[in-house]
């Protein structure tokens, strides 16, 4: 989601930036095969400067990324699979971040 749509839809929330609190986060497969998704969604996206990648359930905490940082965060999902040894998943990502 376009942090803009989240101004529409939310009137007060958290937002936090996804280096501060990546670390922290239990990431499961599904869940970083969604933020490669959503980063794929938004890559030509001209207007999303900033996007959502995930929300703390019931808190209207939001962690963003900006444009200019999804290649950090691709690296940093990217190691994760490669620990977890699901190279299939390091080929979308090495396409999306030949594309940025």
């Amino acid at each position: 989601m376009n942090v803009k749509v989240l101004d529409k839809l939310e009137k007060s929330y958290v937002k936090l930036d996804w280096s501060e609190v990546i670390q922290n986060l239990k990431l499961s497969v599904k869940d970083m095969e969604s933020i490669v998704d959503v980063i794929n969604t938004f890559k030509k996206n001209k207007s999303a400067k900033e996007i959502v990648i995930c929300k703390y359930k019931n808190f209207p905490f939001y962690v963003t990324i900006k444009k200019q940082e999804f290649l950090d965060l691709l690296d940093f999902i990217e190691k994760k699979f490669i620990n977890l040894e699901l190279y299939e998943k390091c080929k979308l990502i090495e396409d999306i971040k030949s594309k940025l």
